[in-house]
């Protein structure tokens, strides 16, 4: 994708043709997915099998266009909690008696907006949308330019302490730490949100 292209991944996931767009979109939300399930102490194997039914809903929708983004901020992550929602509920009506079971009332908290499931849900997809940002930032920046962004703007470290440790100025490491974070702005702006 780099930043050469002003098409956001979504728009590129509905052309089913387009197989490393939604090869990228798999690999960032069924990871994150994955996680988020994971931290609600769900079952691995139930995780596996709702982050593929959820995947699979997500392509049929993107590529038949069911899903269209209303361009309102969060209308993507919405959608896509929706649907862990329903298909969290599938498997629960379908699950049989001896399959480990889902925590109880997952579904209503993570359908209530102002739950803290949602909050965590909303913090687990900018960690995952940061995660591919940084991804996408490999291809075209240098690797001391990212471990500069890295060390001061997602770990928070003093600039002067990563200025010491890189063998650069304070005024340096701030100019190069304000070019990637410019970069990833505009990637993340191409991106879902």
């Amino acid at each position: 994708m780099g930043n050469t292209t002003s098409v956001t991944l979504l728009d590129r996931v509905k052309d089913a043709a387009d197989e490393d767009a939604w090869s990228r979109f798999d690999t960032v939300y069924r990871s994150f997915i994955a996680r988020f399930l994971s931290a609600q102490r769900v079952n691995e194997h139930i995780a596996e099998d709702v982050c593929q039914n959820v995947m699979k809903h997500a392509y049929e929708s993107i590529t038949g266009g069911q899903f269209e983004h209303n361009g309102r901020t969060g209308a993507f992550r919405n959608w896509l909690r929706q649907v862990v929602i329903s298909q969290l509920g599938i498997y629960r009506r379908k699950a049989k008696r001896h399959e480990p079971r889902l925590p109880a009332q997952l579904e209503s908290h993570l359908a209530r907006e102002d739950s803290r499931l949602v909050q965590i849900w909303n913090a687990e997809h900018n960690r995952a949308t940061l995660r591919l940002v940084l991804e996408l930032l490999h291809g075209s920046t240098p690797p001391e330019s990212l471990e500069i962004f890295r060390r001061t703007f997602v770990e928070g470290e003093d600039a002067a302490k990563v200025a010491h440790d890189m063998g650069r100025t304070k005024n340096a490491v701030v100019v190069v730490k304000c070019k990637v974070l410019k970069k990833a702005r505009d990637l993340a702006a191409n991106l879902l949100d």
